[in-house]
């Protein structure tokens, strides 16, 4: 299996489990995307001033 068929069936699934949840579903998915990008900015911040 290819790399984007695994990712379109991620994609699908996480489609599934929203349309399930609704708006708390959305706000969940939203905000972790957001802490996730956060957090990668914030150690990537960090390494750049370490070097």
């Amino acid at each position: 299996m290819s790399g984007r068929g695994i990712k379109s069936a991620v994609a699908a699934l996480a489609l599934q489990r929203v349309l399930r949840f609704g708006p708390i579903g959305w706000a969940a998915a939203g905000g972790y995307a957001l802490w996730r990008l956060h957090r990668d900015r914030k150690k990537s911040r960090e390494e750049t001033a370490q070097g």
